[in-house]
């Protein structure tokens, strides 16, 4: 197999692994408060729409973002050349996702859209209702609650699978994928190019926009 000489190059800017970070925080605090401990639904609620921010900033980040963090949808071409090296024992030498990891990380972000705004509408069947169940009848808020607990499986099946997939990389193609997402940095060919990051600033004022939005959500 030939080596191909590489250096360090930055890929993912800051504001994408912090939302990466908070956002699996956040999972974890929202799963812990509604099945492992008694009377924390308040908490529940709190860490959903820190989770529901995130994901709205995710959404702005990823038409106004750093180039690695926008939106892109691999054509069947890019799919089929990526798919003929999914099984090679080498590095893609990707500067960012992968045609196959930009669907996945598009199902995951859909996933915890959909969990997080089926949540707003639901109930659970006792005292707790989502901030905007009263907008909805009770048949059509106990369908949301039951599409929030459906989502939030698959979003757990998800994140097996997500796990399972950076295992694979890490010991069949020796590619690690959890580094970069915390130095930004990963190795790959002096060649690659045309990466370009945005400001913090920007960043910063997305999340604010993202966060008044759900602040005004969570009042209505």
């Amino acid at each position: 197999m030939r080596t191909i000489p590489t250096v360090s190059v930055k890929i993912w800017d800051l504001p994408i692994r912090l939302f990466h970070w908070t956002l699996v925080l956040s999972c974890i605090v929202c799963w812990a408060t509604a099945t492992q401990f008694e009377d924390a639904m308040r908490w529940h609620f709190y860490a959903g729409y820190v989770t529901l921010a995130l994901l709205l900033f995710r959404l702005f980040w990823g038409k106004l973002g750093s180039s690695t963090a926008l939106f892109s949808v691999p054509n069947r071409q890019d799919l089929f050349n990526y798919g003929r090296t999914l099984f090679k024992t080498e590095p893609s030498h990707t500067p960012g996702h992968n045609p196959v990891g930009t669907w996945s990380a598009m199902a995951l972000i859909a996933s915890a859209l959909t969990v997080s705004m089926s949540g707003l509408f639901a109930n659970d069947a006792v005292l707790s209702k989502g901030p905007l169940a009263h907008w909805v009848g009770d048949n059509a808020s106990d369908y949301l609650s039951d599409l929030h607990q459906v989502s939030f499986n698959f979003l757990v099946g998800m994140v097996v699978v997500h796990l399972t997939a950076i295992a694979y990389y890490r010991i069949v193609k020796r590619e690690d994928l959890v580094t970069p997402m915390l130095t930004g940095k990963k190795q790959l060919p002096e060649s690659v190019k045309d990466i370009y990051f945005v400001s913090n600033t920007r960043a910063l004022a997305l999340f604010l926009v993202a966060t008044g939005l759900v602040g005004w959500i969570a009042t209505r």
